[in-house]
């Protein structure tokens, strides 16, 4: 059960980083951090669940069951401990001031359909960010054709090339003046960066990478909601017990003088009481 929470984190956060694509410029690397905290609290659990089944007395059950919970804390230390402040300050100190660029503002559900599937509103982060790539976009045109007006410019000018001058000044009439350049850096970003236009992703296409990821979140939701939440507890604790008749049983097969297990020993109970009468 102290797992489940850490777990429910990574789930939210490999499901925001798939739906909120555009405030991430590494989607994939944002997904894998959720993926890693899921995977490692559901080892732990795994492992939490082998020691409680193997443990001889309480006292090692307790004392594996403690060391497992701190290794599973290991991350939250590291977080308090770290030199690096920036997250720390983000999610502590000026809290409020990222509310804005991290609330959900897209759904996967299916209530999100018809009416209820409203316009997406103003983002300004959104546009910010988008104005900035624009400028990028813009920078790296302008360098691009500085480039070719230099490399045409020194072909130009070579007297032994006189044969392809015609070629190159042909060519480079055709050079963009600063709106084409403008425009085409815009044309590239709309398309390579955008957004839904509404909350609901039902009917959004998503990036085949985006979509992989996305039913590997929704396969890891349905065992977590499933299984692990509800069935998970009872099963190993179903196991505790039929694990030791199921040996017991087959202790009794194979030995026909009708030995049992006792203390992980296949041994006739007459014998073993005659020897601890003795003790």
């Amino acid at each position: 059960m102290q797992l489940n929470g850490p777990i429910e984190n990574g789930m939210m956060m490999m499901k925001y980083s798939l739906n909120h694509w555009w405030k991430f410029k590494y989607v994939t690397l944002a997904f894998t951090a959720g993926f890693l905290q899921v995977t490692s609290c559901l080892f732990i659990a795994f492992i939490n669940y082998a020691v409680i089944l193997q443990s001889d007395t309480v006292q090692d059950l307790a004392k594996d069951f403690v060391a497992l919970m701190i290794i599973a804390q290991f991350d939250d230390m590291f977080a308090n401990y770290s030199m690096e402040q920036i997250v720390k300050e983000v999610l502590l100190e000026n809290k409020q001031e990222y509310l804005d660029l991290f609330m959900i503002e897209t759904t996967s559900s299916a209530d999100a359909q018809g009416e209820r599937n409203t316009p997406m509103p103003e983002d300004n982060v959104f546009a910010e960010v988008k104005k900035r790539m624009i400028k990028k976009h813009t920078k790296i045109l302008k360098t691009k054709e500085e480039k070719l007006d230099a490399a045409h410019e020194a072909a130009f000018n070579k007297q032994e090339e006189n044969e392809k001058n015609g070629q190159l000044k042909e060519a480079r009439q055709q050079k963009l003046t600063e709106d084409e350049i403008k425009f085409e850096a815009t044309k590239l970003v709309t398309e390579r960066y955008n957004k839904p236009t509404k909350i609901g992703l039902r009917d959004h296409k998503r990036s085949w990478k985006n979509y992989i990821l996305f039913r590997l979140y929704r396969l890891i939701r349905f065992i977590f909601v499933t299984v692990w939440f509800y069935y998970l507890p009872v099963i190993v604790m179903a196991a505790g017990y039929l694990v030791p008749l199921w040996t017991s049983w087959q202790c009794k097969v194979n030995d026909k003088s009708g030995s049992r297990l006792i203390r992980g020993v296949c041994i006739d109970p007459m014998q073993y009481a005659e020897g601890f009468g003795k003790l």
